[in-house]
C-alpha cells in the first residue's frame, strides 16, 4: 500500500504539508508559478542555458528566465548547486511534483516535455556526430552529468504515441555513455525503441548493430547474431555500405 502511494507522492502527503507547498505557491509571482511548472520537466538538474531554451516563449521570454529563475531560489523552490562558474539548479523532488501536476493542470505537459526532449535529442546527437575530434571526453562527462535527463526523454518517447523513433535515434546517439559502464541500460532502451518503431525506421540498421555490439560486449552471442542478421539484410535493402562493414566485423568478434 505505501509502495503504490509513493507513485502518486502528493496522495500520502499529510494536509499541512500540502498546505505548505500551497502557500509557497500562492506566494510565487504569476511568472515564478509559470517557472516552476515549466522546470518540472527537468530530472536531475538543469543549467540556465537549458532553461532558457525549453521553458521560453511569448507569455515568458528568454531574457526573463533569469531573473524568475532568481526568485525561485530565493523563495527556495529552486535550490543551486556545483560550482558558481558552471552553476546547475534542481528542485526537490516533492516541489517538481508538484510543478507536473500544475503543468498538466495549464495543458502543457506533453508540450513541455516534447520541448524537453527534442533539446536534448539535439544535443546528443551533436555531440556523436561529432565524435571525432578534441571534445570527446568533454562530451562523455555532458552525457554522465545529463544522465537523468536522458533517461526522462527516453521514457516520454516510448511512453507517449507517435513518438518512438525521436528516441530511438536518442539511445542510438547515446552510445558513448553505454559503453562506458551502462551496457544493460543501453540494451534496455534500444530494446524498447526497436519493438516500438517499424521495420523500415531511418534509424533502425544503426541502432541493430549498436544493440548487437552491446550484446556482443556481455557476451549475448546469440541476442548479438539476432540483431547482426536483421542489420545486415536492411542496410542490403537501403544500400548502406557501412552498416553492413559494421555488421560483419561484430560477426567476426
Amino acid at each position: 500500500d505505501l509502495l503504490e502511494r509513493l507513485r502518486r507522492p502528493f496522495d500520502a502527503l499529510a494536509g499541512d504539508l500540502r498546505a505548505a507547498i500551497d502557500r509557497s505557491h500562492e506566494l510565487c509571482t504569476s511568472a515564478e508559478r509559470l517557472l516552476w511548472a515549466r522546470l518540472s520537466v527537468f530530472a536531475g538538474g538543469f543549467d540556465l542555458s537549458e532553461a532558457e531554451e525549453i521553458c521560453s516563449d511569448d507569455e515568458l521570454p528568454q531574457e526573463e528566465i533569469l531573473n524568475v529563475l532568481a526568485g525561485l531560489v530565493h523563495n527556495s523552490i529552486v535550490i543551486p548547486e556545483g560550482d558558481p562558474r558552471a552553476q546547475r539548479f534542481r528542485m526537490l523532488g516533492l516541489l517538481a511534483e508538484y510543478g507536473r501536476e500544475r503543468l498538466d493542470r495549464l495543458g502543457e505537459g506533453t508540450s513541455l516535455r516534447r520541448r524537453h526532449r527534442d533539446a536534448y535529442r539535439r544535443l546528443v546527437r551533436e555531440g556523436t556526430d561529432q565524435w571525432l575530434g578534441p571534445g570527446q571526453a568533454e562530451h562523455c562527462e555532458l552525457l554522465r552529468r545529463e544522465h537523468p535527463n536522458l533517461r526522462e526523454a527516453l521514457e516520454f518517447s516510448f511512453t507517449h504515441p507517435g513518438e518512438a523513433e525521436a528516441g530511438l535515434d536518442i539511445a542510438t546517439a547515446l552510445w558513448p555513455l553505454w559503453i562506458s559502464g551502462s551496457l544493460t541500460e543501453g540494451r534496455t532502451w534500444l530494446g524498447r525503441g526497436l519493438t516500438l518503431t517499424s521495420t523500415t525506421s531511418p534509424r533502425r540498421a544503426e541502432a541493430l548493430w549498436l544493440d548487437a555490439w552491446l550484446a556482443a560486449v556481455q557476451g549475448d552471442r546469440v541476442a548479438a547474431l539476432t540483431s547482426v542478421e536483421e542489420c545486415c539484410v536492411l542496410s542490403s535493402r537501403t544500400g548502406d555500405t557501412r552498416e553492413i562493414a559494421t555488421s560483419i566485423q561484430i560477426s567476426a568478434e
